[in-house]
């Protein structure tokens, strides 16, 4: 055989084996293609939730409204006032402490103007806030949280949150700000005062690894958080010093030299959605001090101060929301663009026992479980004392519960039309654990397997809640969320059975009582 004909071979052998490639991508993917470019209206019901065996009660729904709160940079109005105020509008994400017997909210009505995500990019300098439930009392609403020593001329659009308890009447809450100068993670105390929750401003924190395009937070312990982290290139772009720095930490001064094309207007989209499919999302590990940086401005440098962070792990396609499993057993993590949930294994330990956080390589080879949606924000709930547990059960008993976005076109619709109860973004919730050979049907008026591509083996898949965005009639009340990005869980008696759902641009949360395991 000759060399040129040799050659020719390789080639096409080499431009088969690409193609085979692309097309097993693409075979994978063919979900989140679906997804990305039909509507999920017409195949989801007007709600449901899952309901329980008829001797544990029926389960209640109700939408939980915060009165207003005037607020000078708030984006809503309150009609009775006709003045800006605050309201439980646009919360991104639900943190419940089941031992606090509290959720927590993240609310920003004006992610309609501004949203670091995807767009659009007005009015950065009006503010979201934080409200409280004390969800054990079956008739409360929320209130909001006051948050003393926040500077004044700080924007403030609160995103993923993680709150530690510590006693009784003592938390941290850590929070995601999309400001816009860029990203950082706002530390919060908690002190609970006659009945009601205060809070008190720390600190601020930035990292061009730890919070470079931060999301969701799970908090360790007081000083030391796991923040995940979207994309390389963001809709919002910090400054180009923070940028070069990132990409350097992340991928090496070789690949730092074309980091000018990771904030360029002109290529910053383009390299977003190649980081949707090859992963361009990672998970940090960040310690800090709570000494206050000295006042500066806002200059993102001014918020490192004490503060060290690093990849743990990497190559995650639009990494979204963060927990971990009992124990610290495992890092969770929703993969939007997946679209499902990433199941790590924590490998590395140090001679206390406890996870040595302060490696790269401290979580092993995941587990990757599909999602019939674009997974946003998750949760961890634990088990039951003395439930029986499978012996190859990586979660322990443990499940995971996550809440996502059906169709990408309904929610776009939904943003362009803001305020049209016909247009709006459908929601589902699932719940995620290991049952091993025992298949569990999902009763769900669309199963959730009907949507799911490469379900592991062992792995169930079920449906906690799902509608098509719209006002609906459920138990003789007027219920509704669109958009569904955030769920928490209290599935113990004491708990009541709450669940609580959380909407991107929903007008307010969705609580439902009597759900249980």
């Amino acid at each position: 055989m000759t060399r040129s004909k040799w050659g020719a071979q390789v080639w096409q052998i080499l431009l088969a084996v690409v193609v085979a490639l692309v097309g097993l991508k693409v075979f994978e993917m063919r979900n989140s293609i679906m997804m990305m470019h039909t509507s999920a209206r017409i195949r989801l019901p007007d709600f449901y939730i899952r309901q329980q065996a008829s001797d544990m009660g029926p389960v209640r729904c109700r939408n939980v409204h915060g009165a207003y709160v005037e607020d000078s940079r708030a984006h809503s109005v309150d009609p009775k006032t006709n003045k800006p105020a605050q309201t439980t509008e646009s919360c991104e994400d639900v943190r419940m402490s089941t031992w606090l017997g509290i959720a927590v909210f993240s609310c920003d009505p004006g992610r309609v103007k501004w949203n670091a995500v995807m767009g659009p990019l007005d009015e950065p300098h009006k503010r979201g806030a934080i409200w409280i439930l004390d969800y054990k009392d079956p008739d409360a609403q929320p209130y909001y949280l006051q948050i003393d020593q926040f500077p004044t001329t700080y924007d403030f659009h609160p995103l993923g949150l993680s709150l530690l308890d510590l006693s009784p009447t003592l938390a941290r809450l850590f929070v995601v700000n999309h400001r816009g100068v860029g990203n950082t993670v706002e530390v919060i105390d908690m002190q609970k005062q006659a009945g009601k929750w205060k809070a008190r401003y720390v600190r601020s924190i930035s990292d061009v690894v730890g919070t470079h395009a931060a999301n969701s937070i799970q908090a360790l312990e007081r000083n030391e958080l796991l923040v995940t982290n979207m994309h390389t290139a963001q809709k919002r772009t910090p400054p180009q010093p923070f940028v070069d720095r990132t990409v350097e930490h992340l991928y090496g001064a070789k690949i730092n030299k074309y980091s000018d094309y990771f904030g360029d207007s002109r290529h910053k989209d383009n390299i977003r959605a190649m980081e949707n499919v090859v992963g361009g999302g990672w998970v940090a590990h960040i310690k800090f001090g709570d000494e206050a940086p000295k006042p500066k401005g806002q200059l993102l440098e001014r918020y490192e101060h004490d503060v060290k962070a690093h990849a743990i792990a990497k190559r995650i396609p639009f990494a979204n929301g963060i927990a971990t499993t009992p124990g610290l057993r495992h890092v969770v993590v929703a993969s939007t663009s997946t679209p499902g949930v990433l199941i790590f294994p924590v490998v590395r330990w140090t001679e206390d026992g406890e996870p040595d956080w302060q490696r790269d390589d401290v979580l092993g080879q995941r587990i990757v479980v599909p999602t019939p949606f674009f997974a946003d924000n998750l949760e961890v709930v634990p088990p039951k004392p003395a439930q029986k547990v499978l012996p190859d059960d990586p979660l322990f008993g443990a499940k995971i519960i996550v809440a996502g976005h059906p169709s990408l076109p309904d929610m776009a619709e939904m943003m362009q039309n803001f305020g049209s109860n016909q247009l709006r973004g459908p929601s589902w919730a699932v719940e995620i654990h290991y049952t091993g050979q025992t298949a569990i049907p999902d009763d769900a008026p669309f199963p959730a397997d009907k949507r799911l591509a490469g379900l592991p083996r062992g792995w169930s898949v079920r449906t906690l809640m799902q509608t098509d965005g719209r006002p609906a009639q459920y138990d003789g009340n007027r219920v509704e969320l669109p958009t569904s990005c955030g769920v928490a869980w209290d599935n113990h008696g004491e708990g009541l059975g709450t669940i609580i759902f959380s909407g991107l641009y929903s007008p307010a949360p969705l609580v439902c009582q009597g759900v249980y395991t």
